[in-house]
């Protein structure tokens, strides 16, 4: 289950946002795929296996395929003179 946790852990900080509630599919499939992975780690790491596949790279371009639908993107441009700390030093 750490694994699992793990990969829900560096989802969120992939996408930008903490999932809750019903699961999207997009995100169930990439835990699923960075589960296996960190697993398959593990497992080469105690000498269980020798090698696997995929490999990370391959693992990023599923999990960011499945994980683009769920991206947030916030655009700050608007609100920089909100948060200029020269505008702010008179308050």
């Amino acid at each position: 289950m750490r694994k699992v946790t793990q990969a829900e852990i560096l989802i969120n900080e992939i996408c930008g946002q903490i999932f809750t509630g019903t699961i999207p599919p997009g995100v169930e499939a990439a835990t699923k795929e960075f589960s296996r992975y960190f697993m398959n780690v593990q497992m080469q790491n105690d000498e269980w296996i020798k090698d696997f596949f995929p490999k990370y790279n391959d693992v990023m371009k599923i999990v960011n395929l499945a994980l683009t639908r769920h991206m947030k993107d916030d655009d700050y441009t608007a609100s920089a003179d909100l948060f200029n700390l020269a505008n702010l030093r008179d308050y």
